[in-house]
């Protein structure tokens, strides 16, 4: 993917000064882009904030365009030609004065992170908020607030006020987007969409389009190591033996193992994880997790919520936590993580002692923990559901 730079308005910058005067200007763009009206039937999308055709945003366009039902969609992204992206969607760059404009102009807004703290929605713009993680682990936002920049917070607060629609799967997810996400309106408890092809989608076909895709032989197993960020937005915690790992694995179950990884987007970076090589493959630029989760056999995490979409599947979990008492101290979590169902480990031998027996589990029942335990409601038909009231909107019925 080319990444579109020449496009940003502004420079990144770590001078707060100047950083706060950038963003009254980008606010004051906002308002000024008024003079234009909302055009009905147009939609924005955004998916952390700069990415490609991914995440719930993804799920719920595409039961849009399966839908009787006009529109101009425009997806705001930072790349040219994202893998997927269909072609009746037009892409803008992010940072840019063009993407101001289709924000102010849009008559609805999807986006699965928070927008920064100088947007500003108008009153007959409506926005949807998916998120962009479930049933989560570690605390954030208020929960997590002297962890915070102050940008960030003001963010999150601004976002909050904007939004109409916020999605939740869960009893506990609504619980906390009401605790600790600033937020007081409308929640949807249908599911999110980006689990639904998790559940009701084709899993055999996706297996081999990740497979073909990443060049993994058909009858390879999966293991797939997918860590969340660290507040220094460090790497050292990652380091595990892929090579030991994989004869550990082929020893004990027989088959031919390929090892891949997908970094957080907050901490990819490739000079860190290099190239890939017959059995160890870098997947981080795949934007389409749920795909990699479906093809996958077993995973390897730490604290991150893919660990709960991962449950949906039910299929063996190993969570490897080198730093457990440093991410209490930092970040912490919204539950007893000791409680947790699944096989853990603090150190690389402990990760090659446990690994028979936690890719051999028999009779996995994540799923039906998670109904009980978190309320959970996953119906595997949220993209449709969301998608149809967008339609609603965009008709004037909602």
């Amino acid at each position: 993917m080319i990444y579109m730079k020449a496009n940003r308005l502004f420079i990144k910058t770590k001078n707060k000064k100047i950083e706060y005067m950038q963003d009254k200007v980008l606010e004051l763009l906002f308002y000024i882009f008024r003079i234009f009206p909302v055009q009905k039937r147009k939609i924005v999308v955004s998916c952390f904030k700069n990415h490609g055709y991914c995440d719930s945003p993804k799920y719920i366009i595409q039961q849009l365009l399966k839908l009787d039902c006009t529109a101009d969609i425009v997806w705001l992204c930072d790349f040219e030609n994202p893998p997927e992206m269909p072609a009746c969607i037009r892409q803008v760059p992010y940072h840019s004065i063009r993407g101001i404009y289709e924000q102010v102009t849009a008559q609805i807004w999807i986006s699965n992170r928070r927008k920064s703290r100088y947007v500003r929605k108008r009153k007959n713009q409506y926005y949807i908020q998916t998120w962009h993680g479930g049933v989560r682990l570690k605390n954030m936002e208020r929960a997590a607030i002297n962890k915070l920049s102050k940008r960030y917070i003001d963010s999150a607060k601004n976002d909050s006020k904007m939004i109409n629609l916020f999605l939740s799967n869960s009893d506990f997810s609504t619980f906390l987007i009401r605790r600790d996400m600033w937020y007081s309106g409308k929640i949807l408890q249908k599911g999110l969409p980006r689990t639904d092809v998790m559940l009701n989608g084709d899993r055999n076909t996706i297996a081999k389009k990740i497979k073909s895709c990443l060049s993994i032989n058909e009858d390879n197993k999966i293991l797939l190591y997918a860590p969340t960020f660290r507040a220094d937005m460090g790497v050292t915690q990652y380091t595990l033996p892929s090579s030991q790992i994989l004869a550990e694995l082929e020893n004990c179950t027989g088959n031919k193992w390929t090892f891949v990884i997908h970094m957080h987007t907050n901490v990819y970076n490739p000079k860190y994880w290099l190239g890939n090589s017959e059995k160890v493959i870098n997947a981080s630029s795949y934007e389409d997790v749920q795909e990699l989760l479906i093809a996958a056999d077993f995973l390897i995490s730490d604290y991150s919520s893919i660990i709960t979409d991962f449950a949906l599947l039910n299929k063996p979990i190993l969570l490897y936590c080198p730093d457990l008492e440093d991410y209490l101290s930092d970040r912490g979590f919204n539950q007893d993580f000791n409680a947790l169902p699944f096989p853990k480990a603090y150190t690389v031998s402990e990760v090659i002692n446990k690994l028979p027996a936690a890719v051999s589990q028999k009779e996995i029942n994540t799923l039906d923990w998670m109904k009980k335990e978190y309320g959970l409601c996953e119906t595997g038909r949220a993209s449709k559901t969301v998608a149809n009231i967008i339609k609603n909107v965009l008709e004037g019925k909602e």
